[in-house]
């Protein structure tokens, strides 16, 4: 996706990712938006893969989404990250939020 060293806002970014991600690329999730918070930065994203099928309640963590996300920020912000997801829309969020800090 030629992150790497692209200067782009977080806005822009989250357009790149919601494309490539999205319905017109992988269709592995839809990435709402990133936002920084501080020193973490929150991607929000829904209809991940992972949690296709499973029923509300679930506690099933999209690992792999967050894994392809996690991937792309480190290679945008050229450093490592230690990533989580945080927020679970099978359980009432609004969107799965994967959260990253830097190690």
């Amino acid at each position: 996706m030629n992150l790497a060293g692209a200067s782009l806002s977080l806005d822009e970014l989250a357009s790149k990712l919601a494309f490539a991600l999205g319905e017109n690329g992988t269709r592995l999730c839809m990435v709402e938006k990133i936002v920084q918070d501080g020193s973490v930065i929150k991607v929000y994203v829904s209809e991940a893969l992972c949690t296709a099928g499973e029923p509300q309640g679930s506690t099933r963590k999209c690992l792999f989404t967050l894994g392809a996300v996690w991937g792309a920020l480190e290679q945008f912000l050229g450093k490592r990250l230690q990533g989580h997801h945080t927020e679970f829309a099978l359980q009432g969020a609004t969107h799965d939020v994967f959260e990253f800090t830097e190690m």
